[in-house]
């Protein structure tokens, strides 16, 4: 069979991701038809296996700020997302900052943040320095806790706000 670097596709063509080799569309098994016996069983046939997939990062993403509490970390980079307008003019979401960190072993991660807290603080440090890399938190985060009062409905739940301590 033809490689992808050998030809151009031609209409009813696909390359198969495993092999790198073009092969006839009609080749390929309708897999959203198949439960999940069925497809392992044509993976099988095919003398195909499976691999997984890492997510192709080496980040991790914090899935709780609270694990960054009083741990030091180095911002390697800063990436504010702004959020969106539709065409009525309504918002999709609010502004947050999404964080790339290392920590003292090395690791990497990252956090988002949307906050009163880190992202405001993040968004005043830069406007001042001009920086968004290479900012030691020798204390990691902190975290204050406090109730919030929906204004609308009244309910007080507890809430969380973290800084960059």
């Amino acid at each position: 069979m033809a490689t992808k670097k050998d030809a151009v596709l031609a209409e009813k063509e696909l390359v198969d991701m495993s092999t790198g080799e073009i092969v006839p569309l009609d080749s390929i098994k309708a897999v959203n038809t198949m439960d999940s016996k069925e497809y392992m069983a044509w993976l099988a046939e095919e003398g195909a296996t499976i691999e997984e997939f890492d997510g192709g990062s080496d980040w991790t993403l914090v899935g709780d700020k609270a694990d960054l509490v009083d741990v030091p970390f180095v911002i390697a980079m800063l990436r504010f997302n702004d959020v969106k307008r539709k065409k009525d003019g309504s918002l999709t979401g609010k502004q947050f900052v999404s964080v790339s960190c290392f920590k003292e072993d090395g690791t990497k991660i990252v956090f988002n943040d949307g906050s009163t807290g880190v992202m405001q603080q993040l968004v005043t440090y830069t406007e001042k320095h001009h920086r968004t890399t290479g900012i030691l938190c020798k204390k990691g985060l902190r975290v204050s806790e406090y109730d919030y009062e929906d204004k609308e409905t009244g309910i007080v739940t507890p809430a969380k706000t973290y800084y960059i301590a």
